[in-house]
């Protein structure tokens, strides 16, 4: 494509059409071509596109209609991300976050937060983190938009990388400030409140660059500036 690509997000996988049962008789094991991986992305046009990836003929081309319109954000979305469902959509950028329904390509909340660069559902998706270009993080509860925590102090440098751990128990900042964190979700939002409580951090020695939890919770996948990655226990 010809825009700058800032975030991106997998879909979830489609599910495969039944095939007829003649055509699984005669098809021979291996012969099936590998699956198309649709691919979220922020786009500098101020939109957010879903593409098709043919990962065997290793091209992609944009799904038609399937996007937040490019009218969705005042500036550029420097990140987004998926709901658990994979029914919502959430891109941040300079001053306001937005959540969309993918299903109606409409925004149903706006959230005023400060310079986003990273975006997640937490709670079960009963709220939104963003991380700041400042280093701070701020939490708000979906169902109404208010902004239930922020801490302008979480990092001293810009978050680049948010990810959820599998059951969403936790967060993970990874920041310019070389340090990536770990934060226990504290309460759903609602009448009873929602917070980030600090867990552990570690200082990598050069800028975070993105991260991630493996698939089982027990490892932290980092990538760092210097194009490494590693892999914390």
């Amino acid at each position: 494509g010809s825009h700058k690509l800032h975030s991106y997000a997998f879909l979830p996988p489609r599910k495969p059409a039944a095939a007829p049962s003649a055509a699984k008789a005669s098809r021979k094991r291996g012969s099936a071509p590998p699956p198309a991986v649709r691919v979220l992305v922020a786009q500098r046009d101020n939109s957010a596109a879903v593409w098709e990836v043919d990962t065997g003929a290793r091209t992609a081309v944009p799904v038609p209609g399937a996007c937040a319109p490019p009218a969705g954000h005042k500036h550029e979305p420097r990140a987004v991300a998926l709901s658990g469902d994979g029914g919502l959509l959430a891109s941040a950028s300079d001053g306001e976050a937005r959540v969309w329904s993918l299903g109606s390509r409409q925004c149903v909340r706006s959230l005023a937060c400060g310079y986003g660069l990273s975006v997640a559902f937490v709670a079960g998706n009963k709220l939104v983190a963003v991380g700041t270009k400042s280093g701070g993080l701020q939490l708000y509860e979906l169902a109404t938009g208010e902004l239930v925590h922020e801490n302008a102090s979480a990092h001293s440098g810009a978050v680049w990388s948010l990810a959820v751990e599998p059951g969403g128990a936790a967060l993970l900042s990874a920041s310019a400030d070389k340090t990536v964190a770990t934060w226990s979700v504290v309460g759903e939002g609602g009448g009873g409140g929602a917070s980030l409580a600090p867990e552990l951090s570690a200082d990598l020695g050069d800028d975070a660059m993105c991260a991630r939890f493996s698939p089982d919770g027990g490892k932290m996948l980092v990538g760092l500036l210097d194009a490494s990655v590693r892999v914390i226990h």
